[in-house]
C-alpha cells in the first residue's frame, strides 16, 4: 500500500495539480483523476482491511466477532501517537491526508525498507 502512495499515486496527484495551476487541466478533468485516485485508495485500503480480518481469524478459522478496521488497528503502538491532517488547499490534499491515515492505521500498509525495516 504505501509503495503504491509513494510511486504512483501521490506523483500523479502532484502532477494534476501542477497542471491545473497553470490551467492546462479543464475542471472536468481535475474533477476525473480525484475521484478516480480516491476509488483506488479506498479500494486499496478495503482489500488491506480485508487481509486484516483474515490475519485476525483464531485457530478454528473464525473471524472474532468484531474485526472492524477501528478494533483491529486499535493497538497500544497505533494510540501512541496522533497524527491530525487538514486538507487546507483543495481535493488533492484530502486525498493524501486519507492515505496517511490509511498507512498510519493499517499493519499491511508498511512495507519493508531496503534494510528490511519497516519504515
Amino acid at each position: 500500500m504505501e509503495d503504491l502512495y509513494d510511486l504512483v499515486l501521490i506523483p500523479a496527484l502532484i502532477l494534476a495539480e501542477q497542471d491545473r495551476h497553470r490551467n492546462e487541466l479543464d475542471e472536468a478533468t481535475v474533477i476525473f483523476i480525484c475521484q478516480s485516485i480516491k476509488e483506488l485508495v479506498e479500494e486499496v485500503n478495503d482489500r488491506s482491511n480485508e487481509q486484516l480480518a483474515l490475519d485476525a481469524k483464531d485457530a478454528d478459522g473464525m473471524v472474532p466477532s468484531d474485526t472492524s478496521p477501528s478494533k483491529l488497528y486499535n493497538t497500544a503502538a497505533n494510540r501512541e501517537n496522533c497524527v491530525l491532517c487538514m486538507p487546507v488547499s483543495d481535493e488533492a490534499d484530502e486525498i493524501v491526508g486519507t492515505m496517511l491515515y490509511h498507512t498510519r492505521h493499517n499493519p499491511h500498509a508498511i512495507s519493508d525498507g531496503p534494510n528490511g525495516s519497516a519504515h
